[in-house]
């Protein structure tokens, strides 16, 4: 396979298209930085009642962000003959983080090297597959209570308490980098992975896509334990 047909993970710009095309949105990559000021903005803080129980934070919230960030980085939009709902632009914003990401159902989850598939568009013509190494017990065992830490119990003002969510994508990130051996089916640069290139590879795999990697790669490690 030509390094030509392989998917560009440096890619510069995506057309995302809704309602089966009539509204197309042209976007640019977003840069990690800009990923993360957007995830620490989608925390909240919620209210618990005094009978503990509490009401899940207003989605409309999450769509207002994902606007904002469209708006950094859309190049155009066309099929309006207005401006663009917000509901739009924070659908557009999010499709460009829809994969089918997964192990194979063949694959040797405890092998020394498991591979995890990026279905990057949606009939699976273009996968990019993240190989990762096995954990150590003591890595997996510290993923697990790391990322089981997504919330907190805080006082709020009158006595009351508040359920504060926090952030786990840095932690994602982190063991992604640790356990990720190599990228197959992309290029960065028009090159194939190496380990000189392993740095450029690993930034050009946008946060979320690593969280997504990461999270499949742990889960399918423990669920099929009990199989």
């Amino acid at each position: 396979m030509s390094n030509e047909t392989l998917y560009k993970l440096d890619w510069e710009t995506a057309d995302i298209r809704l309602a089966k095309g009539r509204f197309v949105h042209t976007l640019r990559r977003p840069d990690a930085e800009m990923i993360y000021a957007r995830e620490d903005e989608l925390q909240a803080e919620i209210p618990i009642n005094k009978d503990g129980s509490y009401s899940l934070p207003d989605p409309t919230a999450n769509e207002a962000v994902d606007a904002k960030y469209y708006d950094r980085i859309v190049e155009s939009a066309t099929g309006y003959t207005g401006g663009v709902p917000e509901l739009h632009k924070a659908n557009a914003f999010q499709a460009l983080y829809i994969r089918e990401i997964y192990v194979d159902d063949d694959a040797d989850v405890f092998a020394d090297e498991v591979p995890v598939a990026e279905e990057v568009d949606a009939g699976g013509e273009t996968v990019v597959t993240h190989v990762m190494r096995q954990p150590t017990e003591a890595e997996l065992k510290s993923y697990r209570r790391k990322m089981s830490q997504s919330s907190e119990i805080k006082a709020g003002k009158r006595g009351r308490q508040l359920l504060v969510t926090r952030s786990l994508l840095k932690t994602a990130v982190q063991f992604y980098e640790l356990w990720l051996e190599r990228i197959e089916g992309a290029t960065v640069g028009g090159k194939t992975y190496s380990q000189d290139m392993r740095p450029a590879f690993i930034d050009a795999v946008d946060p979320l896509i690593r969280r997504k990697v990461v999270t499949t790669f742990a889960g399918e490690l423990t669920s099929q334990l009990l199989d």
